[in-house]
């Protein structure tokens, strides 16, 4: 960098000397022809323009030359990129793709083949179009724990009124809001024929198979406290009960049909969550679901099941299309957002089922980072505190916090100490009031990423749109310097890039721009795009900058070969965007050195 630097001063220097020269020679030249002296003053302001032309240009790729191919930078090492080689991994163009005017009528063999779901951990998917048509899915990973589907219009005794007055209205609200989009019509009218009373019958053959059940005699105090909890919520409903293995980890799920309830338990969690008052929270939890409907939003779970890859065998012409349209993504977003505001409603009557705030909180940090180790304890304060560290941040929330059913562990918390503070759950519990009924309203979109809906704003703004492409360009572009730097691109880093083009395929302006630079082929193009990128990030957030450097250095490892020349390109990148002290924090927690 610092013989970059050099070179623009000198460069600088000579070219006003170049500047001075010319300007006497043009000088002397009109001075002749003033004179009358036309030959030798025209000839001598050609030759004049001739030899600045010659310098400039010299100049100008010698100026090229050494400013796109630095040897400190270590990005280039003297040679073009091999872009023919990168534009094969990244084919794509954004293309919006439009239903058909009159699609195919959705029939319930089409939509589904009478398996129902059962909970675990999928991915969710969006797609875009590669230049040669092929359907690319862009995966974006999150737990997600999608309720099988309920049949409509059951009949059940009504919660009591208090239950329903502790609910973030929010949810309905985003529920109305999903229906007035385009296509949420047409999906709706498929949802209410989709969930038929087959969802629990097979939810139950399911488990019978694969799971135990469990009963009174030998769980007599899980037992109690599900009949504490259900009657509490006066809930008149057949419960049965099953411990399973279904690889969603430490988790619990309710599967409803009609007056018949599948709570099941899966994994370790009944020995995670050992404290009585925990369970309740959990139980709490679940029945909540029940209690507040969440079984009846077909339209929603519809679309959910829609994007699940499990489900993608059974996916319709109509479906794969609207899935791979921008109106799609835009229902998937909303679904996800009304699934997150769903579970900050159901841990409310989880804690309202267990009266204990401490155990509720403690419950959500063990499903979050596990059971207590022998080396210490889980301090309920510290643990909201790293949610107000993190509020204090500012922009925290990314894609894949909008794609995801459940919120952020760190932020259920939060959420359930505004509730446990508020006069509505004083009212019922004799706890004295520290916020406003409001509060959790007013702090809502802080815990959930609901701007994200929102047109003036975040993901639907062309200006935050922007500042996240370019965002993604800079890890995109620099991880190709990096695989670059040693002179050997591998097959591992072939796919890191790929992988890393889709994971960022949602966003139009980054598609659009590295769509722009495969396509004109320029090395120098790509040098200035970095150069741009860099300044701008100089004043990024440091944790967005620790951010690309952690994407660095996986682009490094990636290939299981850890090059000097990798390491300089790494501190490079950093050095230009103000990042050194970032850099060195991660290489010495990732190497030890």
């Amino acid at each position: 960098m610092f013989l970059k630097k050099l070179f623009k001063y000198i460069f600088i220097a000579v070219s006003v000397v170049i500047a001075i020269f010319s300007f006497l020679l043009f000088s002397v030249a009109i001075d002749e022809i003033q004179k009358g002296k036309q030959a030798s003053g025209f000839t001598l302001l050609f030759l004049t323009l001739l030899i600045l032309s010659g310098i400039g240009y010299s100049m100008l790729r010698l100026y090229t030359r050494v400013m796109g191919s630095d040897p400190d930078s270590a990005m280039l090492k003297g040679k073009e990129f091999a872009y023919k080689k990168f534009r094969e991994l990244f084919p794509y163009r954004f293309e919006k793709i439009t239903p058909q005017e009159n699609p195919k009528q959705y029939t319930r063999e089409e939509l589904s083949s009478g398996r129902e779901s059962s909970p675990g951990d999928i991915a969710t998917s969006a797609a875009i179009k590669t230049e040669e048509k092929l359907n690319v899915e862009i995966k974006i990973s999150s737990p997600l724990n999608i309720k099988p589907p309920k049949v409509k219009n059951f009949s059940r005794t009504d919660c009591s009124k208090k239950l329903q007055e502790l609910k973030l209205i929010e949810e309905d609200k985003l529920k109305t809001e999903l229906e007035k989009l385009p296509l949420a019509d047409k999906l709706k009218q498929n949802s209410q024929s989709k969930y038929g009373e087959s969802g629990y019958t097979s939810a139950l053959k399911h488990f019978l198979k694969t799971s135990v059940e469990l009963n009174a005699k030998n769980h007599e105090k899980l037992f109690s406290i599900i009949e504490e909890v259900k009657n509490l919520f006066e809930i008149e409903a057949n419960i049965k009960v099953f411990k399973t293995k279904e690889g969603m980890g430490e988790n619990a799920f309710i599967i409803s049909d009609k007056k018949e309830i599948i709570l099941g338990f899966a994994d370790n969690i009944l020995n995670l969550v050992d404290d009585e008052d925990e369970i309740k929270t959990i139980i709490g939890h679940e029945f909540g679901h029940y209690v507040f409907n969440h079984n009846q939003s077909f339209l929603h779970n519809y679309i959910l099941r829609m994007f699940n890859p499990q489900y993608e065998s059974e996916r319709s012409e109509d479906e794969i299309r609207i899935i791979q349209s921008e109106e799609g993504f835009e229902l998937l977003k909303f679904s996800m957002l009304i699934s997150q505001i769903q579970e900050l409603n159901a841990d409310r009557l989880g804690l309202f089922a267990s009266k204990n705030f401490q155990a509720s909180v403690q419950a959500i940090m063990k499903l979050s980072a596990g059971n207590v180790d022998k080396f210490g304890s889980y301090v309920i304060d510290d643990y909201l505190n790293q949610a107000n560290n993190l509020l204090e941040t500012g922009s925290y929330f990314e894609i894949s916090d909008v794609l995801r059913t459940h919120p952020l562990e760190v932020f259920r918390a939060k959420a359930l100490e505004y509730f446990y503070n508020t006069r509505m759950f004083f009212t019922d519990t004799n706890i004295k009031a520290k916020y406003k009924k409001n509060t959790i309203n007013q702090n809502l979109s802080k815990l959930i990423p609901l701007d994200a809906l929102n047109k003036e704003r975040l993901l639907n703004s062309k200006g935050n749109e922007k500042e996240e492409g370019e965002y993604y360009l800079v890890m995109v572009i620099g991880a190709l310097f990096v695989s670059f730097a040693d002179d050997d691109f591998s097959k591992e880093e072939s796919e890191f890039l790929n992988s890393s083009c889709r994971k960022f395929g949602h966003n139009k302006y980054f598609l659009d721009r590295i769509s722009d630079l495969l396509e004109k082929n320029d090395t120098e193009l790509f040098l200035r795009e970095m150069e741009g990128l860099l300044e701008k990030f100089k004043t990024a957030p440091s944790a967005k900058k620790t951010s690309i450097i952690k994407h660095l250095i996986e682009a490094m490892k990636i290939d299981g070969k850890i090059e000097e020349v990798e390491f300089k390109t790494i501190r490079t990148i950093s050095e230009d965007m103000n990042a050194l002290e970032e850099y060195e924090k991660e290489i010495k927690l990732v190497f030890g050195v």
